[in-house]
């Protein structure tokens, strides 16, 4: 755990990915958006899918299917 932190510190999207889905897992919405958030700013591709999941769903944020499919596209990354 010391070593993610560390690595989130560091602004490494994979560990901001992971600590994403950590929190997904334990419902914790908000946390989850705010790490693929930052994720998706650094260019992680599997951020990106996941914040089109979540609006996709409806996950700690408003649904919107349209916002869900353009998610990926935004910076042409084709997920």
């Amino acid at each position: 755990k010391e070593a993610r932190m560390k690595r989130i510190e560091a602004n490494d999207p994979l560990a901001l990915t992971e600590t994403g889905k950590d929190a997904i897992d334990k419902g914790d919405y908000k946390s989850a958006f705010e790490y693929f958030s930052k994720a998706a700013e650094l260019g992680d591709v599997g951020a990106h899918f996941s914040l089109s999941l979540m609006y996709q769903e409806g996950l700690g944020v408003e649904k919107d299917e349209k916002k869900g499919d353009q998610k990926p596209m935004k910076k042409g990354i084709l997920v």
